[in-house]
Protein backbone atom coordinates (compact mmCIF):
# COMPACT_ATOMS: atom_id res chain seq x y z
CA UNK A 1 0.00 0.00 0.00
CA UNK A 2 3.11 2.58 0.68
CA UNK A 3 4.17 2.72 -2.76
CA UNK A 4 1.01 3.56 -4.28
CA UNK A 5 0.31 6.20 -1.95
CA UNK A 6 3.64 7.94 -1.82
CA UNK A 7 3.39 7.53 -6.04
CA UNK A 8 -0.32 9.43 -5.77
CA UNK A 9 1.68 12.09 -3.09
CA UNK A 10 4.86 12.53 -4.20
CA UNK A 11 4.61 15.97 -2.08
CA UNK A 12 4.47 13.95 0.75
CA UNK A 13 6.67 11.91 3.20
CA UNK A 14 5.74 8.17 3.20
CA UNK A 15 7.30 5.99 6.20
CA UNK A 16 5.96 2.32 5.74
CA UNK A 17 7.06 -0.25 8.40
CA UNK A 18 7.69 -3.85 8.31
CA UNK A 19 8.77 -5.81 11.17
CA UNK A 20 9.72 -9.06 9.34
CA UNK A 21 13.45 -9.31 7.71
CA UNK A 22 12.09 -10.48 4.15
CA UNK A 23 9.62 -8.63 3.34
CA UNK A 24 11.12 -5.68 4.94
CA UNK A 25 14.11 -6.43 2.77
CA UNK A 26 12.30 -6.92 -0.76
CA UNK A 27 10.37 -3.55 -0.01
CA UNK A 28 14.01 -1.81 0.60
CA UNK A 29 14.83 -3.35 -2.64
CA UNK A 30 11.97 -2.66 -4.09
CA UNK A 31 11.86 1.30 -3.43
CA UNK A 32 15.52 1.18 -4.16
CA UNK A 33 15.42 0.31 -7.93
CA UNK A 34 12.20 1.89 -8.63
CA UNK A 35 11.71 4.59 -5.96
CA UNK A 36 9.41 6.57 -4.99
CA UNK A 37 12.01 9.02 -3.64
CA UNK A 38 9.62 10.16 -1.02
CA UNK A 39 9.19 6.34 0.46
CA UNK A 40 11.12 5.69 3.23
CA UNK A 41 10.91 1.90 4.21
CA UNK A 42 11.86 1.49 7.87
CA UNK A 43 12.57 -1.92 10.10
CA UNK A 44 10.74 -1.09 13.55
CA UNK A 45 7.74 -1.57 15.57
CA UNK A 46 5.60 1.43 14.60
CA UNK A 47 4.41 0.74 18.30
CA UNK A 48 7.33 2.24 19.81
CA UNK A 49 7.21 4.85 17.30
CA UNK A 50 6.17 8.35 18.16
CA UNK A 51 3.10 8.98 15.28
CA UNK A 52 2.46 12.33 16.85
CA UNK A 53 3.72 13.81 13.42
CA UNK A 54 1.42 12.14 11.41
CA UNK A 55 -1.50 13.42 9.67
CA UNK A 56 -2.55 10.01 8.03
CA UNK A 57 -1.98 6.39 9.46
CA UNK A 58 -3.19 3.56 6.78
CA UNK A 59 -3.09 0.44 8.37
CA UNK A 60 -3.41 -3.66 7.53
CA UNK A 61 -3.52 -4.85 10.69
CA UNK A 62 -5.41 -8.06 12.41
CA UNK A 63 -7.70 -7.18 14.66
CA UNK A 64 -6.31 -8.07 17.79
CA UNK A 65 -3.42 -5.35 16.56
CA UNK A 66 -6.06 -2.69 15.83
CA UNK A 67 -7.30 -2.80 19.50
CA UNK A 68 -3.49 -1.77 20.66
CA UNK A 69 -3.11 0.88 17.67
CA UNK A 70 -6.45 2.32 18.53
CA UNK A 71 -5.46 3.29 21.75
CA UNK A 72 -1.50 4.18 20.84
CA UNK A 73 -3.81 6.52 17.49
CA UNK A 74 -5.73 8.33 20.46
CA UNK A 75 -3.15 9.09 22.73
CA UNK A 76 -1.00 10.49 19.38
CA UNK A 77 -2.36 12.04 16.61
CA UNK A 78 -3.70 15.57 16.12
CA UNK A 79 -7.73 16.10 16.34
CA UNK A 80 -7.18 16.61 12.48
CA UNK A 81 -5.40 13.61 11.67
CA UNK A 82 -6.87 10.83 9.21
CA UNK A 83 -6.94 6.95 9.72
CA UNK A 84 -7.69 4.95 7.02
CA UNK A 85 -7.77 1.08 7.85
CA UNK A 86 -7.74 -1.77 5.03
CA UNK A 87 -10.26 -4.68 5.59
CA UNK A 88 -10.47 -4.55 9.59
CA UNK A 89 -12.28 -1.49 11.68
CA UNK A 90 -10.82 0.33 14.24
CA UNK A 91 -12.85 -1.29 17.53
CA UNK A 92 -14.97 1.51 19.09
CA UNK A 93 -14.29 3.80 16.58
CA UNK A 94 -16.90 5.53 14.06
CA UNK A 95 -15.69 5.24 10.48
CA UNK A 96 -16.51 8.77 8.43
CA UNK A 97 -17.03 6.63 5.38
CA UNK A 98 -16.60 2.98 4.48
CA UNK A 99 -15.69 2.15 1.04
CA UNK A 100 -16.95 -1.88 0.02
CA UNK A 101 -14.67 -3.55 -3.00
CA UNK A 102 -14.87 -6.33 -4.86
CA UNK A 103 -11.74 -7.64 -3.85
CA UNK A 104 -11.08 -11.11 -1.64
CA UNK A 105 -8.35 -9.43 -0.08
CA UNK A 106 -9.83 -5.96 0.29
CA UNK A 107 -12.95 -6.13 0.73
CA UNK A 108 -13.60 -3.14 2.57
CA UNK A 109 -11.65 0.36 3.40
CA UNK A 110 -12.48 1.92 6.10
CA UNK A 111 -12.24 5.77 6.63
CA UNK A 112 -11.75 7.75 10.32
CA UNK A 113 -11.11 11.81 11.02
CA UNK A 114 -9.52 11.59 14.34
CA UNK A 115 -12.11 14.46 16.49
CA UNK A 116 -14.84 12.10 15.39
CA UNK A 117 -12.90 8.55 16.67
CA UNK A 118 -12.10 10.69 19.69
CA UNK A 119 -15.87 11.59 19.91
CA UNK A 120 -17.49 7.96 19.17
CA UNK A 121 -15.07 6.80 21.86
CA UNK A 122 -15.79 9.22 24.48
CA UNK A 123 -19.78 8.09 24.09
CA UNK A 124 -18.67 4.36 24.76
CA UNK A 125 -16.55 5.56 27.74
CA UNK A 126 -20.54 7.06 28.73
CA UNK A 127 -22.17 4.11 27.67
CA UNK A 128 -19.93 2.09 29.95
CA UNK A 129 -20.08 3.72 32.96
CA UNK A 130 -23.98 4.22 33.11
CA UNK A 131 -23.63 0.22 32.25
CA UNK A 132 -21.71 0.15 35.66
CA UNK A 133 -23.19 2.51 37.85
Amino acid sequence: MAFPLARRCPESKVVAYELSPVPWLFLKLRAFLFGPRNLKIVRRNFFKDDLSKASLVVCYLYPGAMVKLSSKLVMELKPNAEVISNTFEMPTWTPTAIQSLEDVMCPQIFYYKMDSAIAGIHQFIDILTIMTA
